[in-house]
């Protein structure tokens, strides 16, 4: 009787032994990764301020626009991501897009995969219908 309490404890110690290194590795990974995209974030944007300042708005214009074109891809491409602003802003990027991307030939990779994306959720943009 002793000897089955004692391997049911020790299980249970072992347990909770994997399970808290493996909890403080999923943190710091999920730290990391957050890190990075926070590093991301601020380099795309300093980069458009200073194109801003330097006077070159259609530089300045274009990593912005392929900064939200990537952010959108990214946050639609996750399954299940219903979030009102996420949903509320398909609408407008249908819009802005259909106005200022209408030339398909001029359009990156991430562009196509937004199009596919957007095409997927529903109603089609102006090109692509």
């Amino acid at each position: 009787m002793k000897r089955s309490l004692f391997a049911v404890i020790a299980f249970m110690f072992i347990c909770l032994s994997i399970y808290t290194i493996w909890s403080t590795i999923e943190l710091t990974r999920a730290r990391r990764a957050r890190v990075v995209a926070l590093q991301a974030d601020f380099l795309s944007s300093f980069s458009v301020a200073e194109e801003l300042r330097r006077g070159n708005t259609q530089d300045a214009l274009f990593r912005a626009e392929a900064h939200t074109y990537s952010a959108a891809v990214q946050l639609l491409g996750i399954p299940g991501e219903k979030s009102r602003i996420l949903q509320s802003s398909i609408d407008k990027i249908r819009t802005y897009r259909s106005k200022y991307a209408t030339n398909m030939s001029s359009w990156t990779v991430v562009e196509q995969q937004l199009e596919q994306i957007l095409n997927s959720q529903g109603k089609a943009p102006g090109p692509l219908r």
